[in-house]
């Protein structure tokens, strides 16, 4: 019965998900809606086919739990990914920022340059800002999207450069050596314990490896390891 519920509610999760789009239902929205209705299909299939109103609160409950998770995976991937190109966008928008002195070009020529989702995230930005948003409110609002440390530390700085009337180019160059060190010391960090890691792994290795040696050519050290209470 899920089988069969399954196949009917994947096969209208599209359509209902364009019809809800089409409406302007904002995205988490028609994802959770979409969710419901699916769920609802598998209800029905499951009190029409199976005439079983247990099973088809419990389908009702799976597809709920299962979309909930798949939403939960999702985000993690995506974190994931905006975490990897956050260093080389921000390096872009420093740049950037230091040929054509606007910040909001900075962010709309490194959207151009990234791929998603950190592209969409920066084009936001500027779509907002020109809708009429604030520089602070729309980077406030980007810094909750990303919760990407180096970004914030960016972002805050232009802010309270905005606030107190310095220079935004100093603060951004500031910034961006900031977080040139930190990568280089992450890397240097992460060197490090690839050579500690190695260090022990071989060492590991190399106690099996001595024992076996000792115990197949040391008839003394082969006595000790067989016949002595200490050696077993």
């Amino acid at each position: 019965m899920l089988a069969v519920g399954s196949w009917f509610a994947c096969m209208f999760w599209e359509d209902i998900e364009t019809i809800l789009k089409r409406i302007s239902v904002e995205e988490e929205s028609r994802y959770k809606t979409a969710t419901f209705i699916t769920a609802a299909i598998l209800a029905v299939v499951g009190v029409i086919f199976l005439n079983n109103i247990p099973a088809a609160v419990m389908a009702f409950i799976l597809w709920v739990s299962f979309r909930e998770k798949a939403l939960e995976v999702q985000e993690m991937e995506r974190k994931s990914k905006l975490e990897e190109q956050s260093e080389i966008a921000l390096q872009m928008i420093a740049s950037l920022y230091d040929v054509h002195k606007d910040m909001i070009r900075a962010f709309e020529g490194a959207a151009d340059c990234v791929p998603p989702p950190m592209s969409d995230e920066l084009k936001r930005v500027v779509i907002e800002y020109r809708a009429g948003k604030s520089m602070n409110e729309a980077l406030t609002d980007f810094m909750e999207r990303i919760e990407n440390r180096d970004f914030e530390i960016l972002c805050k700085g232009i802010m309270l450069s905005e606030q107190y009337g310095t220079d935004t180019s100093e603060v951004v160059q500031e910034v961006a050596q900031i977080i040139r060190d930190r990568i280089i010391l992450r890397e240097e960090l992460k060197n490090e314990l690839r050579g500690q890691k190695l260090t022990v792994d071989v060492f590991l290795m190399m106690i099996p490896v001595v024992g076996t040696l000792l115990y197949i050519f040391s008839p003394e050290a082969r006595h000790t390891m067989t016949e002595t209470m200490a050696g077993k």
